[in-house]
């Protein structure tokens, strides 16, 4: 079976920055760009880090119902959802090593009315 990526989710990051070591950031999920299907997503990301530990948490519905395993989330290099080209590739550092956003850890089932939540 062939995975199919479907690009249909997408938000901009926002947080405070207390220190240097520590944030809470929070991100509103939103239709990705130019996509042109029927579902209509929404729902929202939470990602807390400081210099020992980060969580990610997520929570979207409206997506496609019964999808996984092998839908995924990620967060991207770009800091706009309203054009696709700005969006970018996936986002992590450093650049030299695997890209830690394809593996199994960052994907999530939904269920047979198209939301799902995950953390890692």
């Amino acid at each position: 079976m062939k995975a199919v990526n479907i690009l249909l989710l997408c938000s901009t990051i926002s947080g405070i920055t207390p220190t240097v070591f520590s944030s809470d950031l929070r991100a509103t999920i939103g239709t990705y760009p130019d996509y042109d299907g029927d579902l209509i997503v929404s729902g929202d990301i939470e990602i807390t880090f400081d210099e020992y530990a980060m969580s990610f948490l997520f929570n979207g519905k409206g997506l496609e119902a019964g999808c996984g395993p092998g839908c995924g989330v990620h967060i991207h290099t770009g800091t706009t959802c309203s054009d696709a080209d700005l969006v970018g590739g996936h986002y992590w550092a450093p650049a030299d090593t695997d890209d830690p956003w394809m593996n199994d850890v960052t994907y999530y089932d939904s269920d047979y009315f198209g939301n799902a939540i995950g953390q890692f």
